[in-house]
């Protein structure tokens, strides 16, 4: 196998890259009408309809002029709303390289399954429009690195939904562990407990009428449909990498955002234990541990907890914050001089000394707001200003691999992993590193 290095694979650019992505079209970003962005929706599913297309929709300095899904009933569904609630009635694809293409469009937001993240952004990145492509940013290590390449290469403002990221509350965190206040940090616990109901396997079935089933698979094997891997696509390899990618990313990019990691551990080791109702023998528990140099970062999950929950919107939205012990998706900073716990998505942080006549004594506290809006507002601006934004590819891509990581080390056996950080792959370890590159069926194969 040939693995390029981090500076090699920046020298990769273009169709040499990109194989598939060639294209005739070159153009540079078309003017803004009147000022206002107009966005290509891809990917029409449950996080497009219930984040993007009214949070979008409702402003004024942008304007969603298309909206593309492999099912007919989804396309036509984000149309409908879009004019409900913008006015306009916005036009409708069915392949996303028609959106991407569009003179319509100045800028994509792709909220696809996973396994279409990079390969769609790549495309948009060469066609000139910028790009808000949900999280994770990459289904395997390697295609990430391209990703940043061909973002470089283009000069394009790319938006990852890494929406802590815009949070007012995640930057008093950073500023507080930054002031030195906390002490010492040399241990720190992320955590994403919860019950997931969606794994179930199911027989292969016909293809639902108005599917592109073809299309949908993509990047993907080729494989017959199968209603577990359409709607459960989350806990099969061939699209997704399981919990720690479709969620902890979240969690361990704001523990990088807070203690402002901008390298990959030294060593990576997971133990885990399959989820019963997952074919793909996915983990349902597992535990993580990233050594750095100063640090150690552990990842608990498990997906047998029904009693532990997320941060409701009453928390997220309100001066609340979560009950710690059964807070799913909460991150713990031990300091030499306090506790930091800090909830994602607005649910705030609070620093925890000593106890006193056995009650809790909290030294410093900021509640949270959902940044959700804030991560799109920023997403604009950058595209108006050409600044970086705040979910810079860079920070997603080191996150992303974290979790890529943390999968291929209990893919493997649960091995002890080292990571070589300047071509970002295993030493030593070639079974490791197959997982590193992306699998592409014939004609979707970019990279090597």
């Amino acid at each position: 196998m040939s693995v390029l290095s981090r500076r090699g694979f920046c020298r990769v650019t273009g169709a040499t890259a990109l194989g598939f992505f060639a294209h005739s079209s070159s153009y540079a970003q078309a003017s803004l009408v009147n000022d206002r962005i107009r966005l290509g929706l891809i990917g029409c599913g449950g996080r497009m309809m219930g984040s993007h297309v009214p949070g979008f929709a409702k402003r004024k300095d942008c304007e969603i002029t298309a909206v593309c899904d492999v099912a007919e009933s989804r396309r036509e569904k984000a149309a409908k709303k879009v004019q409900e609630l913008s006015g306009k009635r916005p036009s409708i694809f069915s392949n996303l390289r028609r959106v991407i293409e569009s003179a319509q469009v100045d800028a994509v937001v792709i909220a696809t399954p996973d396994h279409w993240h990079c390969p769609a952004a790549m495309l948009a990145c060469q066609a000139g429009k910028d790009v808000y492509v949900e999280k994770p940013v990459s289904h395997s290590v390697a295609e990430g690195r391209q990703l940043i390449a061909v973002a470089v290469e283009h000069n394009r403002v790319v938006q990852v939904g890494a929406q802590n990221r815009s949070g007012e509350s995640n930057a008093s965190a950073r500023e507080y562990l930054a002031s030195g206040k906390l002490g010492p940090i040399e241990l720190v616990r992320v955590y994403n407990q919860a019950v997931d109901t969606s794994i179930v396997n199911k027989p292969d079935a016909p293809k639902p009428a108005g599917l592109d089933w073809n299309q949908w698979l993509g990047p993907a094997p080729e494989r017959p449909y199968n209603p577990g891997r359409h709607y459960g696509w989350r806990w099969y390899w061939d699209y997704a990498g399981g919990d720690v990618t479709d969620d902890t990313v979240h969690q361990l990019d704001l523990a990088c955002q807070l203690l402002e990691i901008r390298q990959l551990p030294k060593t990576v080791r997971s133990v885990g234990i399959a989820h019963p109702g997952n074919d793909e023998k996915m983990a349902g528990t597992l535990a993580t541990q990233f050594e750095f140099e100063d640090l150690v970062l552990l990842y608990n999950q498990t997906q047998n907890t029904p009693y532990m929950v997320k941060s409701d919107q009453g928390v997220r939205n309100g001066d609340l914050f979560p009950y710690w012990p059964q807070n799913g998706t909460r991150i713990e900073i031990f300091g030499e001089a306090g506790l930091m716990v800090v909830g994602r998505h607005g649910g705030g942080w609070q620093v925890f000394q000593r106890t006193k006549s056995r009650k809790p004594v909290v030294t410093a506290e900021q509640h949270g707001r959902f940044p959700d809006d804030a991560h799109k507002e920023d997403f604009l601006d950058a595209v108006r200003t050409r600044r970086t934004p705040n979910g810079d590819l860079e920070s997603a891509h080191r996150s992303a691999t974290l979790c890529h990581l943390a999968n291929i080390s209990y893919r493997v056996g649960n091995q002890l992993l080292e990571i070589d950080r300047e071509r970002e792959t295993i030493v030593g370890n070639d079974a490791a590193n197959a997982l590193i590159q992306p699998n592409r069926r014939e004609g979707f194969n970019f990279g090597s």
